[in-house]
């Protein structure tokens, strides 16, 4: 005769994991609209290189989202680090002759 298991396994009701997926969801759909909302550049322009915004959904969506979600969760970055930011183009060097 088999035996009878001693713990009882109880499943989660369906809703949890719902819930969970749509918190999941939303979090990184801000995170990515923080993302897509930066500044990018610099791009070339007719007075010369700029700094241009991002999207105009992704930036009114970042700007419901962040201050009541992103900013009390101290998730501020927008991962945009200022070593993608290169210097204008341009090379200069010297050149000392010697006899």
């Amino acid at each position: 005769m088999a035996k009878q298991p001693s713990v009882v396994v109880r499943r989660l009701p369906r809703w949890v994991p719902a819930v969970g997926s749509v918190a999941l969801v939303f979090h990184l759909f801000a995170l990515l609209m923080l993302s897509v909302a930066a500044q990018s550049g610099p791009w070339p322009s007719f007075a010369g290189p700029d700094w241009m915004e991002g999207p105009t959904f992704a930036t009114l969506i970042n700007r419901a989202i962040f201050p009541i979600y992103l900013q009390p969760l101290g998730m501020i970055h927008n991962y945009h680090f200022l070593t993608d930011r290169t210097a204008a183009e341009g090379v200069s060097f010297e050149v000392i002759l010697k006899d």
